[in-house]
């Protein structure tokens, strides 16, 4: 009995010890991602069951609601992200659980309880990702929480690779519009598997789909049919044609409803099959018949178009998957194109009624409106690109056959695979419309799509970074919107070559170093200046050392060059503001910049042309970066990007906002004046010899005609510097699908109990309830040895009594799952209880063993 007693504590405290070993701080867990200013964070939990379930308690109200909805409405009281800026929610199940309970003697009855409770999916649980939040929006009234309560948690995961997950998977948009997704090798990895994931609250859709297998650390979005991968698994190789015409054919279904497809229903009448067709578009329940009609002949792109995600795992031998690595697609949406607006182009077509005729005879809106090629891009927005045509087999060219018919010309779509076969009346109508473009292409101005971050190939070397306030380089205002993103770019600043990043990139909710690292090239002008057009002068590699994480940098030869003559023209400039950090002041700086520099009509014309990324920097190097301080033109990069360095100088807070107008990406800056944050756009601005201020200070996100995305800081910052004017950013995500769906059934809100988030780990209430048990029973069983036979019938009774205790916590354990509410607690407190009571209630005396005694005497005698 003794040695039984010995394995059972030894057991017990290893067990204990194996879970404070795995536990982890606040600070490790969330880190300055998450910050509890904005959320409550709760204690992490690690290694959970992947069965685990969590449950809050709402009204009655509430739970009448939440049984007539979807999972989707669920997730804007309870969910559980798979990414730490809790935009995706991972596969779950949401159910009503109501539970009865015989009330006081004073309230003779029944009560009941309504619990919302979420699970992973039915087959696996919890698993995939590696790591999860759990986030509580809402009050079990149905109201929304000042901080939503954050919990981190990992579940154990018996069934995947002993691999790491794929790191840093980053996406980019090539000149030909394809995305390609790449990402870092796994040591020991013989294959990866690529996947799409694809949420729609609106629509209550959660996707994932295998696009490919590939034992390459790169993909791009063209190598594969819709079918499959081409050449593989019996499926044919993808010529050129059917690649053009599906181009990014795998990412077009997170567009439900496109803003061309949305404008060819609202144009059609009622009785047409142009509008049965928009009849086929699902629209969520609860909808009136009125509300439904509007909802289809308007572009909404929080109903029309799915977020979206590629994810990434390694595989072994065995096809054992890592975890889920992922990558949003919101960075790249509006520069990927999907599909041709196929309503748009056949509205532009018919301008020309005749093929053989003049296009010099038309009317410029004429001619504009025959050159257009209308796309529809990731982000269900139409995107009008002027067409490029170049004269089809010159060298067949016959004078006679042209003059009756006219010449054949091929035209591509720059940034596009996409080609149409166009009719000119003569050589020289051809070169009249070449011209034409060119002049249109060069008052357009450019924002460079963003490019991917240069990789290096070079060794890492010792460690040379600094701590921030130690690399001597506020001159140059280093900026970041959180802790880590300021320590990388004060040491980039610095040029310093091998920087650790640990104590940063370690944190469990942490954002990858390439999502930092954007974020610093886009916010620091002297950095952007150093890396060049196409960001090729700063190459990144992340490697591990002795359990570091190290940021190894190459910098261009003429980097350090380049920041400092950069640094005397933007103090020139500075000098010359009188104004300091004021309203005034702003103007000032545009004032300056329109004086000193022009548009880059040069640089965009061969930007709108489709020139190559490579092509762009070596032609016009300072166009996107200090052209219009050191050449005195440039693109409105360049102007947003000299604004924001000067602001910095005289002390007015600014940032570059990045987003889209008249058709493509553009770029301005956001200043913050007496608290509030105001937009200014100096390229749009610049009037020749002088500034006007028709988009100067405007509140943020209410510049004419300026959409703003997701692209110029980390997606936890954005918030804190003005937002994107969407509801559908930020915490305001899930409130916002609630009041679009509320907008057909408004809840009505009544009291009820409040949720309080899970702080103690199953398995340690588990171990904590075995070791009190086990620490009695050695009590009781000492003391049955010590007295007669009282004493044993003592102890039968208190096993009994402890049995019967540990038998009914098990089952409610098994049933429900889980700790995380107020019944588990109590559950457990009351487990607790018993052995005491037990050794209180059959507590052996003296008397009693004299009474044994003396029957035991009668019975012999």
């Amino acid at each position: 009995m003794a040695a039984v007693i010995a394995v059972l504590s030894v057991m017990a405290v290893m067990t204990t010890v194996d879970l404070w070993s795995k536990a982890i701080s606040n600070e490790t867990a969330y880190g300055t991602q998450l910050s509890a200013d904005h959320y409550d964070l709760q204690h992490p939990l690690i290694d959970l069951d992947p069965k685990q379930e969590f449950t809050m308690t709402v009204s009655p109200t509430v739970d009448r609601q939440l049984r007539e909805r979807s999972d989707a409405w669920g997730c804007t009281f309870l969910c559980v992200y798979a990414d730490a800026d809790l935009t995706l929610p991972v596969n779950l199940k949401h159910k009503m659980r109501t539970m009865s309970s015989t009330s006081s003697r004073h309230n003779r009855g029944k009560s009941r309880t309504y619990d919302l409770v979420v699970n992973g999916n039915e087959i696996g649980g919890w698993g995939g990702y590696g790591q999860y939040w759990l986030v509580q929006w809402k009050d079990g009234d149905g109201e929304a929480l000042a901080k939503p309560k954050v919990t981190y948690f990992t579940v154990e995961d018996k069934r995947g690779a002993a691999l790491d997950k794929p790191r840093n998977p980053i996406l980019s948009v090539g000149e030909d519009g394809i995305v390609t997704v790449s990402w870092d090798a796994v040591d020991g990895a013989k294959a990866y598997r690529v996947q799409r994931i694809t949420y729609n609250p609106i629509h209550d859709i959660y996707e994932t789909a295998s696009l490919a297998d590939t034992d390459a650390t790169s993909l791009r979005m063209d190598s594969y049919d819709t079918d499959g991968p081409c050449g593989e698994d019996g499926q044919p190789q993808c010529d050129a044609e059917e690649q053009a015409r599906d181009m990014n054919d795998s990412l077009d279904g997170l567009v439900e409803q496109s803003e061309d497809e949305a404008t060819e229903c609202a144009d059609a009448d009622a009785d047409t099959s142009e509008y049965l067709t928009c009849l086929s578009w699902s629209i969520p329940n609860g909808y009136s018949r009125e509300q439904m009609d509007q909802l289809q002949r308007q572009f909404d792109p929080a109903m029309d178009v799915s977020r979206g995600w590629i994810g990434v795992m390694a595989l072994d031998e065995q096809k054992h998957e890592s975890p889920l690595s992922i990558v949003s697609l919101d960075s790249v949406a509006a520069d990927v194109p999907i599909d041709e607006a196929t309503y748009a182009n056949v509205a532009a077509k018919a301008v020309l009624s005749q093929r053989n005729v003049a296009r010099s005879s038309l009317d410029e809106e004429t001619q504009r409106a025959a050159a257009t090629y209308h796309v529809t891009m990731l982000n269900g927005r139409t995107k009008a690109i002027y067409k490029e045509c170049r004269q089809k087999d010159p060298e067949r060219y016959d004078e006679a056959i042209a003059a009756a018919i006219g010449i054949q010309a091929t035209c591509t779509v720059p940034g596009t695979k996409y080609t149409t076969e166009e009719w000119f009346q003569s050589v020289k109508d051809l070169e009249h419309y070449q011209d034409k473009v060119a002049a249109w292409n060069r008052t357009q101005t450019s924002t460079l799509l963003q490019p991917a971050i240069a990789r290096t190939s070079e060794a890492a070397g010792a460690v040379d970074s600094r701590p921030i306030g130690g690399n001597g380089v506020e001159q140059y205002k280093p900026f970041g919107s959180s802790e880590y993103a300021r320590y990388i770019a004060e040491n980039l600043l610095a040029m310093h070559t091998n920087i650790d990043i640990t104590q940063y990139a370690d944190v469990r909710s942490a954002p990858g170093w390439t999502d930092v690292v954007e974020e610093v090239l886009v916010q620091n002008p002297y950095l952007r200046v150093m890396a060049g057009a196409d960001l090729s002068g700063i190459a990144f590699a992340q490697t591990d050392q002795d359990g570091s994480q190290i940021l190894h940098v190459h910098y261009d030869p003429q980097a350090q060059s380049r920041r400092d003559a950069f640094h005397t023209r933007v103090m020139q400039a500075a000098a010359e503001i009188t104004a300091g950090p004021t309203s005034e002041g702003a103007a000032q700086i545009e004032a300056y910049l329109a004086r000193h520099a022009a548009p880059d009509a040069d640089a965009s014309a061969a930007y709108m042309s489709g020139a190559s990324l490579a092509s762009l920097a070596k032609d016009h190097p300072d166009a996107w970066t200090d052209g219009a301080l050191t050449t005195g033109k440039g693109t409105d990069s360049s102007y947003a990007l000299c604004f924001d360095a000067i602001a910095d100088q005289i002390g007015l807070s600014s940032v570059l906002v990045t987003g889209w107008m008249a058709g493509g990406p553009h770029i301005w800056n956001r200043v913050l004046l007496d608290g509030q944050w105001r937009d200014i756009d100096a390229a749009r601005d610049d009037a020749g010899d002088h500034a006007t201020d028709t988009y100067r200070l405007k509140d943020a996100n209410t510049l004419d005609g300026h959409t703003t995305d997701t692209r110029w800081l980390l997606h936890a910052s954005i918030d804190s510097c003005g937002g994107t004017g969407s509801k559908l950013e930020g915490d305001d995500y899930q409130t916002a699908f609630a009041d679009l769906y509320d907008a057909a059934k408004p809840p009505q809100h009544t009291s009820g109990p409040s949720w309080t988030v899970p702080s103690l780990p199953p398995r340690l209430a588990l171990e904590i309830m075995a070791i009190a048990y086990l620490a009695f029973t050695i009590r009781f069983i000492l003391e049955r040895r010590k007295g007669g036979a009282a004493a044993r019938q003592a102890f039968r009774r208190r096993m009994v009594a402890l049995a019967l205790a540990a038998i009914c916590f098990s089952v409610g354990f098994c049933k429900y799952g889980d700790m995380s509410n107020t019944r588990g607690i109590v559950a457990l407190l009351v487990a607790l209880a018993v052995p005491p009571l037990a050794a209180l209630w059959s507590k052996p005396d003296a008397e009693d063993d004299d009474r044994h005694t003396l029957r035991r005497m009668r019975r012999r005698g």
